[in-house]
């Protein structure tokens, strides 16, 4: 009886929610039991691709797990779920069991959650059921396990609302912003690949103007992704869109105010105004640019992830090649940004979960090795299969796991499409790719050089990502971090548009004095509180 007055309520307010603020939430379908009477709402970002949470292989699978049965509560997506949750909160209703893939969680915000009494601390509950993920953190390397540690817990109580997924170091296995050139290009115009900015320009020139794909047409788009900045900047200094603050000789400074940050907004403009770059294109015409037409590529540089940036019937994968970091003229900055390794909030156990011990399993669960590679890559003997020897993986290790079907971005009902509270692994991620045939197989190609570079390639010495802040100090750090964030996008589009010159004094002082307006200095001031407290 529980559970039906719960979804009863949990529906009344997800339908306010609709009414509200014109999105798709809710609950669905007829679970089936799988023993023992035994049920868990869960609280989750609907996904796209998901066609069917309850006929679902990854639920049933889940469901036999526990011995119990599952019923949703949908939100509408990662981000209007903050919304819905809090509006839920708000009004006082109850909230479902469990909450997972609300990965936009930050920690003031679950902290808050948890001291306004809508998130339980979990840390007994850890203790007495978290048996997989305990092994999993235990399995860290001592940075590692201090760095989610501090991530999860409230610093002044010690309390644990909420359970993360994280990325083990042995699979940031690209760069923040992958670079692919088009080689056949470079080949049919006598071109080398470019090493400095200066030679990129040149290269850039010829894609536009000399027709490199050989079929009369003024088609070439020379370089193309909404990320392709990112790379350029790090030509003239060491730039991480995640954590945008450098530390050198053991000063924080915040490098988007910096000379090298105005020569490289320069050169963007540069680029962009001659039509050699291309950023402000919707997701789906990149993605088809990028995949260009049967055999005739369209793009001469582009940023991305040919896994979802791509069509998975693109025929031109095999004409790119990894694109190195580049340095200016002087030979400054050709800096690696790495892949952000995984470090989010989502899984809570809710004050309405009557079932606490239930609901510390199935988060458990989904530590297991088997939860993770099933969300990560589909059903056993249909998705993958399990090898006894292992075989070389697409980043030179060894896996276990061999994919046989491996696109899931597309439409399916074996996962649920957001991140769930898990520890990705060698063990339970990486796959046996390096025979797969087609595109599978170029892909396998970029990614290990892409691994490669990134275990060669220029990095500072040290870096903000590991910094031990105080409640109050990540308090104040998200609330400047938004505004910042908006303002350097606001200021680029400017730059980019030729409303304003980085060039120009009065131009680049007033973004300067915008970005102190915000908090800028405030900001490395924490940073570097935090840094001189290690």
């Amino acid at each position: 009886m529980k559970r039906n007055k719960k979804m009863t309520r949990a529906m009344g307010i997800l339908l306010a929610v609709v009414m509200t603020l014109g999105l798709l939430s809710g609950c669905g379908g007829n679970g089936s039991s799988s023993g023992g009477g035994k049920k868990l709402t869960i609280g989750i970002p609907q996904s796209a691709v998901v066609t069917d949470y309850y006929n679902n292989s990854f639920t049933k699978y889940i469901e036999e797990k526990l011995g119990a049965e599952i019923e949703f509560v949908l939100f509408s997506n990662a981000n209007e779920a903050m919304n819905q949750l809090s509006l839920m909160c708000a009004a006082g209703d109850e909230l479902p069991d469990v909450l997972v893939g609300f990965s936009n969680m930050s920690g003031s915000l679950m902290y808050e959650y948890g001291e306004d009494g809508f998130f339980i601390d979990m840390k007994d509950l850890i203790d007495q059921y978290g048996t997989e993920f305990k092994a999993h953190m235990e399995a860290l390397s001592q940075d590692e396990y201090d760095r989610v540690m501090d991530f999860i817990t409230k610093p002044d109580t010690g309390a644990i609302y909420g359970l993360p997924t994280y990325s083990a170091v042995t699979i940031s296995d690209y760069m923040q912003s992958q670079m692919m050139i088009n080689t056949q290009w470079l080949n049919t115009l006598g071109l080398d690949a470019p090493t400095n900015i200066d030679e990129l320009y040149d290269v850039l020139v010829a894609f536009r103007d000399e027709d490199p794909n050989n079929n009369g047409k003024a088609d070439e788009l020379p370089m193309l992704s909404p990320a392709i900045y990112y790379y350029v900047l790090n030509a003239f200094v060491y730039y991480d869109s995640a954590n945008p603050y450098n530390i050198t000789d053991g000063k924080v400074w915040a490098p988007t105010v910096s000379p090298e940050y105005r020569q490289a907004l320069s050169y963007l403009c540069k680029l962009y105004n001659e039509g050699l770059m291309k950023f402000d294109i919707p997701a789906n015409d990149a993605k088809s640019t990028i995949s260009g037409n049967g055999t005739t590529a369209r793009v001469g540089i582009w940023c991305g992830n040919p896994q979802t940036d791509m069509n998975h019937s693109a025929q031109v994968l095999d004409q790119y090649d990894v694109l190195e970091p580049l340095a200016d003229k002087t030979g400054k900055g050709g800096y690696l940004v790495e892949r952000p390794r995984d470090l989010l909030l989502t899984g809570h156990i809710t004050k309405d979960c009557e079932d606490t011990a239930l609901a510390m399993r199935f988060l458990d669960c989904c530590y297991e090795d088997g939860a993770v590679t099933r969300r990560r890559h589909g059903e056993e003997g249909t998705n993958w299969v399990w090898v006894d020897a292992a075989e070389p993986n697409i980043f030179g290790g060894m896996s276990h796991i061999k994919v046989l079907n491996s696109d899931l971005f597309g439409s399916n009902n074996v996962t649920w499409g957001s991140l769930l509270p898990n520890v990705y692994t060698d063990e339970n991620y990486l796959t046996i790719a390096s025979t797969a045939p087609g595109i599978d197989k170029e892909i396998a190609r970029i990614l290990y050089a892409q691994t490669e570079l990134a275990q060669s390639w220029r990095k500072p010495a040290e870096t903000v990502v590991n910094l031990k802040l105080t409640i109050d100090e990540r308090a104040e750090r998200e609330n400047i971090n938004g505004k910042i964030s908006t303002t350097t996008s606001q200021y680029f589009g400017m730059f980019l548009s030729g409303q304003l010159d980085p060039a120009k004094d009065a131009d680049w002082n007033k973004y300067v004095s915008d970005m102190e307006a915000c908090g800028l200095s405030k900001l490395v001031d924490i940073y570097q509180a935090a840094y001189d407290r290690q």
